[in-house]
């Protein structure tokens, strides 16, 4: 692999040696995770147009309203079950009115579903983790029934953070993965709830439907031993402008 950039001085490992005895390092400000938005960011730098954007496990909507900074003329769509986020969405709407919501799931088979209530870290799927969880019915329905209606045009990009349930939502939303450019995942690497799909599979999944890592956003350790949990990954459609570039230096 040639190298471009010249070797880290003795002075920075040097320095390095004694922050380590306070566990912290010295790095570069552009080495390692930045964030989801900063990658988003740096899409758009990139060329990538966003015109429609669905936020699948809204929450409160804190995570499109720092997307409307990047893409603040795209619609939105955001989809959230938990009754609990309904004002803060509505007042959302109300604020935006490229914004609207649907109170529900999403998965590959439509119906009613039982959620396991847990705050943040609710789910279709159970976990032993949480096992105060309490079950509440929900609706659930496929990305791609959303497409032509009022709440939905062909999406540039899906953002999913469904605590393990992100590859049932893509199997429902095969229409919808045919126009996107961009896809923003939540992953995990344990077991945190049963019957997840681990980080591999959800990768080889959104891999044979043409898309392919742009950026590790996050990452984080579980509380138990820091051991690596979960990341947040950017992902971009094979042909993206954003890999127009492939050389190393």
């Amino acid at each position: 692999m040639p190298n471009c950039r010249p070797m880290r001085s003795r002075l920075h490992h040097a320095t390095n040696a004694l922050l380590g005895t306070f566990g912290v390092r010295m790095v570069s400000a552009k080495w390692g995770p930045r964030g989801a938005i900063d990658a988003l960011r740096r899409a758009r730098a990139g060329g990538v147009d966003v015109r429609q954007v669905v936020d699948v496990g809204a929450s409160n909507g804190k995570w499109t309203r720092e997307c409307l900074a990047v893409f603040p003329d795209a619609r939105y769509l955001l989809v959230e079950p938990l009754p609990a986020h309904r004002a803060a969405l509505e007042a959302l709407r109300a604020k935006h009115p490229n914004v609207d919501f649907w109170q529900g799931g999403l998965g590959c088979t439509p119906g009613g579903f039982e959620l396991l209530v847990h705050g943040d870290q609710s789910s279709f799927l159970r976990s032993e983790s949480f096992p105060d969880q309490s079950p509440q019915r929900v609706e659930v329905r496929t990305l791609d029934s959303f497409l032509g209606s009022a709440l939905l045009q062909a999406p540039d990009l899906i953002k999913a953070d469904v605590q393990g349930f992100e590859l049932e939502v893509l199997r429902g939303a095969k229409q919808c993965l045919a126009t996107a450019k961009l896809l923003l995942l939540e992953v995990s690497y344990r077991r945190i709830y049963e019957n997840l799909a681990l980080a591999h599979e959800v990768i080889a999944y959104v891999g044979g439907a043409g898309f392919r890592i742009y950026d590790i956003c996050t990452y984080s350790g579980r509380p138990l031993d820091g051991e690596l949990t979960q990341s947040d990954i950017l992902f971009a459609a094979e042909g993206s402008p954003l890999f127009a570039i492939e050389d190393w230096c």
